[in-house]
């Protein structure tokens, strides 16, 4: 089983997304939990934690909803 943990937790229906799809979900301490994942999921493009994951070889997706997000142009 795959599993993904959602840095921004405050959206429950995507935690129940990813459950449906037969994802493990994590949360909780970054990067302590985040660790275990396969992938990272994010609301917004946060870039530490880009960082990290192309130093440990996770994969990251981010969901952009704030338009424009000015952080994509640093």
């Amino acid at each position: 089983m795959k599993k993904v943990f959602l840095l921004n937790s405050y959206i429950p229906v995507i935690s129940k997304i990813f459950t449906a799809k037969g994802y493990q979900v994590l949360e909780g301490n970054f990067p302590e939990e985040a660790a275990k994942a396969d992938a990272i999921f994010s609301i917004n493009y946060e870039p530490d934690v880009a960082e990290y994951c192309w130093r440990n070889q996770k994969k990251y997706v981010s969901w952009i909803v704030d338009c424009p997000h000015t952080v994509l142009y640093s």
